[in-house]
């Protein structure tokens, strides 16, 4: 996989954006470990569930465009 994402750009960049929002969720992970308000627990979680959304959507588009190349 690695060479096919050196050939194509948008591959790269979202591979990128994919380490840059799981060192996000490992920081949200975190603070969530650390924080005891219950208002802002929620808001964690809350947060914690849309870049997990946006992760799963990058992976989804990655897979898109690396399958897309391959035909």
């Amino acid at each position: 996989m690695p060479n096919r994402l050196r050939s194509c750009p948008a591959a790269e960049r979202l591979s990128e954006s994919l380490r840059e929002l799981s060192a996000e969720i490992e920081a949200a992970d975190a603070v969530f470990n650390e924080v005891t308000d219950s208002d802002l627990l929620e808001s964690l979680i809350y947060e914690r569930s849309a870049l997990l959304s946006r992760y799963k959507y990058l992976q989804k588009e990655l897979r898109r465009l690396l399958t897309a190349g391959e035909k």
